[in-house]
Order: C-alpha cells, then structure tokens, then sequence
C-alpha cells in the first residue's frame, strides 16, 4: 500500500469537504411548517406523552419509591433503603430513581413542544387546538406532581424554555405547584367535559387532579393550611356534578372488561398484555413460590392489613391477594 498516496488522498478529500457547508440542523425537534396541518397530526404527536407514562407505571419504580409508606414494602434487599426512607443504604437507587425522572421529563417535552406548536399554528382554529393545548398542559401538570412529591426542588421546564434544559437550576418546590395549579386552572374550562376514549383527560380529571393538589399543598412540606377549603370546594364541584360513582362491587374495579365502563376511573393508562404495551406487575407482586411463578419485588404491608377494615370481606378480598394459586394462604 502507498501510505504517503493515501494520506495526500485524504487531505484532498477533507479539502474539498471544508469548501462547501454541511451543516445540518439535527435537533430532531418538529416544526409548524413540517408536519402539523391538521388536527389528526396534533393527536398523532399529544400521544406521545402519554408512552412514558404508560412505560413508567408498568415498571416496579414508583411502587418500590413509595415502599416509605404504611400500605406497600419490598423484600429486595437492594432496594430496603426505599422503604426505609434512607436512600443512601440503597445499593443502586438510579436502578429505581432514572426511571422515574426520564419518563416524567420525556412526557412533560411532548407535553411543551405540543403547546409551542399550538400557539404557532396558523392552520387550526383556536377552538379546534384549545383540547389539545388543554391535554398538553393536564399531562404536563401531571408530570410535576409526580415528580415534586418523589425529589421535591426539580428544574422547571416549560414550553419558554426548554431548549435551555441542560442548564436550568432546580425550582422552588412551591414555584413547582403554582406551575402545576395555573397549568390545572387554565385546562378546567379548556377540555371537553366529556370524551369517548376514556384514557383522554376531561375537564372533570382536571379538577379531580386539583383537589388532589390542592390537599397535597395544604401538608409537607408547603404547609399552606389555606389549601384544605380550596380542596374541598374543588372536590365538591365534582362530587357536585355526579361525573364518578362508585362501582356496586369492589372486586369489578379491577376487572379488565370493565375498563371502559367503569364509573370510578377518573384517569386510567391502560395496558394490554396481549400487545406488551402493558407492565409487569402481575409478575413482580406475586409470590416467587407456590406455583406463582412471580418475583416478589413488592407487596402489602402486613401492618397495613392487619388495620384494613375486613367488615364483610369483600373489599379486602378485593384488595389483597391472600391465596396462593396451590390454595396456599398467604402467611
């Protein structure tokens, strides 16, 4: 081989090469003029922020991220820590914690470009986008509750400046929850009060979803006490309305047949385990002996049942998998 042939060779290339501009913009980040036309294109992109949500709650984490609590614990002694509220005796915590920060933040970006793209739009009427910008805002304030309440001060990101998300501080955490309110406040009245696919948010999720907020900020770590009268009176405009009741049988509030008749769900992320869009957590709550075949990497606490009222059985029956598949019961 002629080396000095060969490297004259590459000079010449990179010369040439260096003549001309080959920049190219490679941010991957769509555009008004390139795709949204219509309002099926605005639909087809909202669903992607919907993927992540769908991904993150088929997964162990956030069970296992709340095994601090009085109702669920894990047996993985790797994740002990979690349930100890002492992550640093966690042998791993990015093994639980990654997956609940990327899935958020990869929602709440659909969530922000969607809302960019809708004020840009020039071919849809205010009244057509107003349901998807409303959509946009609700999954987004959902994606901060989740993750101000599991790390607390986080970067704020929104549709102003995303792009600067490398580098942005973390947010106060009561800054968080006045996003997530004024994101709530303004879809109440923007969604549609009613939808035919029940995995869409209405105005009434949006409202639920406040008094849910609202009851969060008036304990830890805010403290604002003022927010138990704004959660009651929230609560009580959907109680009010009679939107959800209760199922006749508690045990049918998990049958998957009743999915989309059910009158409890205010929000539901379904999963199909016949396509694999569905998790996981039929294997990872059953037992790993008996006949379950499962892992075991979560479970009830047994302090937490032995205080569940058993009144006549039904609702903890419904509540609690006592019996092994063998007929073995579960002490």
């Amino acid at each position: 081989m002629n080396i000095k042939r060969m490297v004259v060779g590459l000079m010449t290339v990179s010369i040439c090469c260096g003549c001309a501009d080959l920049s190219e913009d490679l941010t991957g980040q769509p555009t008004s003029d390139k795709f949204f036309k219509t309002i099926v294109d605005f639909n087809s992109y909202i669903s992607g922020a919907y993927t992540p949500l769908v991904k993150l709650y088929g997964e162990d984490a956030p069970y296992v991220a709340c095994a601090g609590a009085e109702d669920v614990c894990t047996p993985v002694v790797r994740w002990k820590g979690f349930e100890q509220v002492n992550i640093n005796t966690v042998g791993n915590p990015e093994e639980v914690t990654d997956i609940l920060w990327n899935n958020c933040y990869s929602s709440i970006s659909a969530c922000n470009t969607t809302i960019e793209l809708v004020a840009q739009n020039t071919n849809l009427t205010a009244e057509e986008l107003s349901p998807i910008d409303g959509e946009a805002k609700f999954l987004r304030a959902f994606g901060y509750f989740q993750l101000v309440r599991w790390f607390g001060e986080v970067p704020l990101l929104t549709e102003a400046n995303q792009k600067n998300a490398s580098v942005e501080p973390q947010a106060a955490i009561a800054d968080i929850y006045k996003q997530i309110v004024v994101d709530l406040q303004s879809v109440e009245t923007t969604l549609p009060s009613k939808r035919e696919d029940r995995t869409r948010p209405t105005s009434w999720t949006a409202k639920s979803l406040l008094a849910k907020v609202y009851l969060t900020m008036a304990g830890f770590p805010l403290n604002d006490t003022s927010c138990y009268a704004l959660a009651r009176d929230k609560a009580g405009e959907v109680i009010n309305e009679k939107v959800y009741s209760l199922e006749r049988h508690f045990f049918d509030l998990w049958l998957y047949d009743n999915r989309q008749t059910n009158s409890e769900f205010i929000f539901t992320l379904y999963g199909n385990s016949i396509s694999r869009t569905g998790g996981y957590q039929f294997r990872a709550t059953r037992p790993d002996a008996n006949g379950e075949g499962g892992w075991a990497d979560w479970t009830s606490d047994s302090r937490f049942f032995d205080m569940f009222p058993k009144g006549d059985g039904s609702r903890v029956k419904g509540t609690f998998y006592l019996t092994m598949i063998d007929g073995t019961p579960w002490e």
